[in-house]
């Protein structure tokens, strides 16, 4: 354990900290921040806020005894766009003093359309951009009258209805339009597998769950940017650790001995040790940076398979199981990513050798990385989840068993 414990110390040195602490910050600051911004909570423009507000009053799934009890949540919201409605004089200007002035005049404009002059159009439809809205005039030119202050009662309006329509769609399917599932069996060439698999979700009754669409997909796209960061910090952590013994001749030493000869072993050990606990504390950091800055966490028990989602899953599990399903697959790349740097630096003389073999290694990942991940679960045509996992799965046991091979060679290799 001393020898795996000082190889760690090796690879642990203040100068690979040290640029592995400059890609931190890049990645926060670039990446992660980016991301955050962009997460659509409090905007009210996506199904995100109405999902938290359902999760908050309702748990995990809507039944149809809590949707006929949300349907009355409109009330509130009404009251609450009259209140902006009466904050600003450009309605009033109008004669508009509540939501129903408001309605019938957007009634009104639509009925008056072709008779009103580009100007008159231009003045009204200035008037119903003041909600924040961005409109498009007649000319095909767009104005957004207020860009800075748009009513969120508004927008949580129009997302209510959103989720209303989405759930008498897809759960109580008592409108015209069809299901998601349904459209999705009848325009979407599926294969056996997916056929059945889209069947067994609308036979379920899974779709009363809870989730977002933009919630799944906004996760896994900065699990994907994290995924890269993990990979990169594996490489250059582990990468030199071999290499820099074979440029300063220490193998030669360590071929003199038996037990010398059992220290490339222990170096493989420490690489899957650091590989493992670099990717535990990156987790913890950027994943509770995550789960604070955006408040994804709060669906965490909602099943995938959602009424408010377009997108279906060949896996019936929470939000969180898939999260951690994701976070698995990231300690294998990483682990793989660590054991492919080992087996290239035993066949790298130099440092600069290394990195000619490391480059092309490191793109190969991420595109595996991107194949794996993009869509992830998601019952698509040619996207088969089990033939994904069984390719991740394969690459990690063939890596590992060529490293161990190495290993061993390495006990009874001939140096002369």
């Amino acid at each position: 354990m001393r020898v795996i414990l000082y190889e760690m110390k090796k690879m642990w040195n203040i100068k690979l900290l040290g640029i592995i602490c400059i890609f931190c910050v890049i990645f926060l600051i670039i990446t992660t921040s980016a991301l955050l911004e962009n997460y659509p909570r409090g905007t009210w423009l996506l199904d995100v806020d109405i999902a938290h507000y359902l999760t908050e009053n309702y748990g995990v799934t809507l039944d149809i005894s809590d949707f006929e009890d949300f349907l009355n949540y409109e009330e509130i919201i009404i009251q609450e766009v009259n209140e902006f409605i009466l904050s600003r004089q450009v309605f009033a200007n109008e004669g508009i003093f509540d939501f129903g002035d408001y309605q019938a005049f957007q009634t009104e404009t639509g009925l008056l359309f072709d008779a009103l002059t580009d100007e008159e159009l231009k003045q009204r439809e200035i008037i119903r951009g003041e909600m924040g809205d961005i409109i498009r005039l007649r000319d095909g030119s767009q104005i957004q009258p207020n860009p800075h202050e748009p009513s969120m009662a508004f927008r949580k309006w129009i997302d209510f209805h959103n989720a209303v329509d989405k759930y008498s769609m897809n759960v109580l399917r008592d409108i015209d339009w069809s299901a998601f599932v349904d459209d999705l069996i009848a325009y979407t060439p599926l294969s056996e597998s997916e056929l059945q698999r889209t069947i067994e979700i609308r036979e379920s009754g899974e779709l009363v769950n809870i989730m977002p669409y933009s919630a799944i997909a906004h996760t896994l796209g900065y699990f994907m940017n994290f995924a890269y960061f993990i990979i990169l910090v594996t490489l250059v952590l582990v990468a030199p650790l071999v290499t820099t013994d074979r440029a300063s001749k220490v193998n030669w030493l360590q071929y003199s001995s038996k037990q010398g000869r059992g220290i490339f072993m222990k170096q493989l050990i420490a690489v899957i040790i650091s590989a493992v606990l670099s990717t535990t504390f990156f987790i913890l950091i950027f994943g509770v940076i995550y789960g604070l800055a955006t408040g994804v966490s709060a669906f965490w028990n909602n099943g995938i398979n959602s009424f408010l989602n377009s997108s279906f899953y060949w896996l019936s599990i929470t939000f969180g199981q898939y999260c951690v399903l994701i976070t698995g697959i990231i300690y294998l790349l990483s682990v793989s990513a660590a054991v492919l740097a080992f087996i290239l630096s035993r066949f790298s003389k130099n440092i600069v050798t290394l990195m000619i073999k490391i480059v092309p290694a490191a793109v190969a990942a991420v595109l595996f990385l991107l194949w794996i991940l993009d869509d992830f679960l998601m019952i698509y045509v040619g996207c088969n989840i089990y033939v994904k996992m069984l390719s991740l799965a394969a690459i990690f046991v063939a890596g590992i068993v060529t490293a161990l091979f190495i290993a061993c060679r390495e006990k009874k290799i001939d140096v002369m």
